[in-house]
């Protein structure tokens, strides 16, 4: 038998794959925007040949699609994870856009957190202006300034079902290419907010 394996946040096609369930938890945010009357709402991906980036993708045009907003409408621009990847997309957005989005998503709140960056650089204030979701619900989320919105993703759970299933493919010698999914859950915070009229 090869040596036992779990992908963690990563599909993989032979070994067990633990993944967040990153297209709902991404359509829970964009309809919590929706919901509080925003109608351009922005997305800033990671990398976008990630099957992650494209998990969130999903979600955030199955949102906008159930809530009768053009997503081809909206802006998208691709960000790489990080604060760096996420405040250059903002600024683009900002710059390059016919009119302001009111909202936007991001794939991770490191690149939420640059974007909340670039807008402040703007001269533009969160929520007032424009409403900020991330998503991993990092530790430092409770610690900017606004406080992030953001679609927490339960570690602890999908560290005990990796293990639970590393310890079945020790014990029983098989190996299942299963891939589980783990809940996510909206945590909404100070960065969001109702759209102004």
């Amino acid at each position: 038998m090869q040596i036992p394996a779990v992908a963690l946040n990563a599909c993989d096609g032979y070994f067990p794959s633990i993944l967040p369930d990153r297209e709902g938890g991404t359509f829970d945010a964009v309809s919590h925007l929706a919901g509080l009357g925003h109608r351009k709402i922005a997305f800033i991906s990671g990398i976008s040949t990630y099957g992650s980036s494209q998990s969130n993708f999903a979600g955030y045009k199955r949102a906008l699609v159930e809530t009768d907003l053009d997503w081809k409408g909206q802006p998208v621009r691709h960000g790489d994870w990080t604060f760096d990847g996420g405040y250059r997309a903002m600024k683009s957005i900002l710059e390059e856009e016919n009119f302001l989005p009111t909202a936007v998503f991001a794939c991770n709140d490191m690149s939420a957190l640059g974007a909340v960056e670039a807008i402040k650089e703007a001269e533009l204030s969160v929520p007032q202006d424009i409403s900020v979701v991330g998503f991993d619900d990092v530790e430092l989320c409770t610690h900017s300034s606004p406080k992030l919105t953001t679609v927490h993703v339960d570690t602890d759970l999908m560290a005990d079902a990796a293990c639970q299933k590393l310890m079945f493919t020790i014990e029983s010698g098989q190996i299942h290419s299963v891939r589980i999914m783990v809940p996510t859950r909206l945590v909404i915070r100070d960065s969001t907010a109702r759209a102004r009229d």
